[in-house]
């Protein structure tokens, strides 16, 4: 849904931030961190996500705020769903957005009562 909504186009604008780095034992944190860059986040970083790690302080977060690059105003690229909208003129459960939303409560749908 995240992709849909963000548009291939526009993963090299995401940052992904994993917190509580001090709550858990450095083995585990990074073998969670390691499972979600491979698993979750894997297409994402493809196509030009990063990540980081907040360490509850004011320093750790300029430095991800750091590594963000801002476009200048006229190289800017809208989201997906904001072409979908204004451009083309689309109503929300039109866009692949709301198109991903409503297969997703159709499938837990099925999933709760077997109906579709």
């Amino acid at each position: 849904m995240f992709k849909e909504v963000c548009g291939r186009d526009n993963f090299k604008n995401v940052a992904f931030v994993t917190t509580m780095w001090d709550e858990v034992f450095e083995g585990v944190s990074l073998q969670r961190e390691q499972k979600l860059k491979e698993d979750f986040w894997k297409a994402k970083i493809r196509l030009g996500s990063t990540t980081h790690r907040f360490h509850l302080a004011e320093e750790s977060a300029w430095e991800t705020i750091n590594t963000l690059s801002v476009s200048l105003p006229g190289e800017r690229r809208p989201l997906r769903i904001q072409r979908e909208m204004v451009d083309e003129d689309k109503p929300l459960h039109k866009t692949s957005a709301g198109k991903a939303v409503l297969r997703s409560i159709s499938k837990m749908r099925k999933r709760t009562t077997g109906y579709g």
